[in-house]
């Protein structure tokens, strides 16, 4: 018996191969999604559970329709490249359809969690229905071409879907989104599954009249979408930067708000991180509230040469501060290597670490990883401004995190936080969760609003600076305005226990 060749075992198992790159890009559009969604909804817990509903919603209705189809061996022929030609349609006008549906203006009239599964169903329901039809109807078509019973070729099937799945999930958080960032993933994502289209029809000898228009029709769409997304602007007086990392998605925006100063913003994950002016000579000028609050609280606390540890860079605002203006010799703790990348390139970080009488030195890595390698320093200050996005990070909070970063900071030195909450019934907000937690390692615990007492509402939401220190006689400026908590129905936060999507959940509708 003549063993078949390389090509005609290809040709035997195209369909495998076809339903393995369709759930590649499957679970690819799952975690792409979520990039696509941060900049207005962030990437909270409910965020996400919108997006994975929507998948596996319209993945149970695509399976439906499927069935439907049955063993209609033509409607099943005309529906295999149908879905993969609507995916690559849908998907290439993901771009248009979501500044479309921002543009509506219907994120203003809808809670949160209401506009994003809107927002979801219309971005990522109808690929995602395609998409679900295309395992059982390819499923039926290789057994039907193999005349095998269902049961003994859904097996190979199953594994290559599963295959497809997991090479998506890696590619697509390791490699793809950084490299081509999450708007023209999209795009990407469309020309495989458009690509796909054509040889199934190849594959299905179908090539005919009536399926040229469509493919010519999604090869323009596909076009035109890489035209808009890459197009330019006409004005270049003014900086709007998009870039994709591993870790989110990062904006470098300029904005002159009113009269006021020309400012250099970061913003993640759809959450401002930091500020620069664009007319400050020295680039180390603060220009949020609560860093200038920060900036008092250690206005006699942090003397020249004295080592401070910043966990969390951004566009490294504070610790250009901290290096240019007071000298101090800071170190700092970022996870995303690009973000810093970006501080150099966009907001003058070399240029003012230059210029310090010590040089910004910074650890890239996970705090929670870097901070016990860091014994040998005895820091007077750590600063802690971690956030994902809008949301504080959850293992940055814990007992354990704080008695982390404790074993690293000198004897009554000072432990500050930087906290997005809500004053009034603190028990049940992060804010009130993380004052218990840190009362727990330190025998001093003080609350500061950036706002004066008469300005400063109970369901106000702001950012609050925490100060943390085991030398209760310490005093603060007289100018800051401290705030007592009602911590009764606190808990300690632990690496075992800390639901911050569950105690921030207010502060994001009150913040809208």
């Amino acid at each position: 018996m003549t063993k078949p060749s390389a090509f005609n075992r290809i040709l035997r198992h195209r369909w495998q191969y076809i339903v393995f790159l369709s759930e590649f890009v499957y679970m690819g559009l799952e975690l792409n999604a979520s990039r696509i969604m941060s900049p207005i909804f962030g990437t909270t817990l409910d965020i996400w559970a919108s997006i994975i509903g929507t998948i596996l919603a319209s993945s149970a209705i695509g399976n439906w329709i499927a069935g439907r189809i049955g063993d209609d061996t033509r409607a099943r022929q005309e529906w295999i490249p149908r879905c993969l030609f609507i995916s690559a349609l849908w998907l290439a006008l993901i771009p248009l359809l979501y500044a479309g549906f921002m543009a509506t203006g219907i994120n203003a009239s809808l809670p949160r969690v209401m506009t994003a599964l809107l927002a979801c169903t219309v971005l990522f329901m109808i690929p995602g229905i395609c998409i679900g039809m295309l395992s059982p109807l390819v499923l039926a078509q290789y057994a039907h071409e193999q005349k095998l019973k269902i049961g003994l070729a859904s097996s190979g099937f199953y594994t290559a879907m599963t295959l497809g799945g997991l090479a998506g999930t890696f590619a697509t958080g390791f490699i793809l989104v950084p490299l081509f960032g999450a708007t023209n993933l999209s795009v990407v994502m469309a020309s495989a599954m458009g690509i796909l289209g054509l040889l199934s029809t190849i594959a299905l000898s179908r090539l005919k009249a009536k399926e040229v228009p469509i493919f010519i029709i999604t090869l323009v769409v596909i076009l035109a979408s890489m035209i808009y997304i890459n197009s330019t602007p006409k004005n270049t007086t003014s900086l709007d930067l998009w870039k994709d990392t591993q870790y989110g998605r990062a904006r470098v925006l300029d904005l002159t708000e009113g009269k006021g100063r020309p400012t250099r913003n970061l913003l993640v994950s759809g959450g401002y991180e930091s500020a620069m002016y664009l007319d400050d000579k020295t680039k180390s000028e603060l220009v949020f509230e609560y860093l200038k609050t920060t900036a008092k609280v250690l206005e006699k606390e942090v003397k020249a040469d004295d080592p401070v540890l910043c966990l969390g860079g951004g566009a490294y605002s504070f610790p250009k501060y901290l290096a240019y203006n007071k000298q101090a010799n800071v170190d700092v703790v970022e996870i995303d290597g690009e973000i810093t990348t970006l501080a150099k390139e966009y907001f003058y970080l070399d240029e003012v670490s230059k210029k310090s009488k010590h040089q910004i030195k910074t650890y890239t890595g996970d705090g929670r990883v870097v901070l016990p390698t860091l014994k040998q320093r005895h820091y007077s200050v750590i600063f802690n401004d971690t956030f994902a996005g809008d949301s504080p990070v959850a293992t940055l909070s814990t007992i354990e995190a704080v008695k982390s970063a404790k074993s690293v900071l000198a004897p009554n030195g000072i432990y500050i936080m930087n906290i997005i909450g809500i004053q009034d019934d603190a028990n049940n907000e992060f804010l009130g969760w993380e004052v218990k937690t840190l009362r727990e390692a330190f025998g001093s615990v003080r609350v500061f609003s950036i706002e004066d007492k008469e300005n400063t509402a109970k369901d106000t939401v702001q950012n609050w600076v925490v100060v943390a220190t085991d030398n209760v006689n310490w005093q603060s400026p007289k100018s800051l305005y401290e705030v007592k908590l009602n911590l009764d129905g606190a808990k300690v936060l632990t690496d075992d226990d800390c639901p911050v999507d569950f105690l921030t959940a207010r502060l994001h509708l009150l913040s809208d």
